[in-house]
């Protein structure tokens, strides 16, 4: 039992971190393609995952979770809004190339829970016979230290 706390202490003490993207490469919007198609319009979906851990959270975290959503939806993917969330990158969980491009990060709940999300490039896409400049964020996990599925599992 002593063995297991010591390296719960040690993991939080040292744990891995991925350098962020870098900005070149982070998925924000183009100055440029927002002259010729708009603003970045940027959809936020919920998995499955995240809403029934949502509902599994203690009331006080459930508070914090969704002052975290707030600083995503306000546009603080990459850096930590007013609520704070520690956020960081999880290289091993994004995916940098082909198709299915995507960056996953989390942002710290509380000392056990976390909000884990996946941001995907902003692309031009037709909606309703209108090219918009768009950009999904999907909030994947939000109970421990869950990663939910693949890229397009949402």
């Amino acid at each position: 039992m002593i063995i297991l706390r010591v390296k719960n202490i040690l993991d939080k003490l040292f744990a891995r971190r991925d350098p962020m993207p870098p900005e070149s490469e982070r998925f924000e919007a183009d100055p440029e393609v927002e002259k010729i198609y708009g603003p970045l319009v940027t959809e936020y979906f919920k998995t499955d995952t995240y809403v029934k851990d949502f509902k599994a959270l203690m009331p006080s975290a459930q508070v914090a979770a969704k002052k975290l959503e707030d600083d995503i939806k306000a546009g603080f993917l990459y850096y930590n809004g007013p609520a704070g969330g520690d956020t960081h990158f999880l290289a091993d969980y994004s995916h940098n190339s082909g198709k299915k491009k995507s960056h996953f990060l989390s942002k710290k709940i509380n000392t056990d829970d976390r909000l884990n999300y996946r941001i995907y490039p902003p692309a031009v896409i037709e909606i309703n016979g209108k090219d918009v400049y768009y950009r999904k964020v999907v909030l994947s996990a939000c109970e421990s230290h869950k990663v939910n599925g693949k890229p397009d599992n949402y």
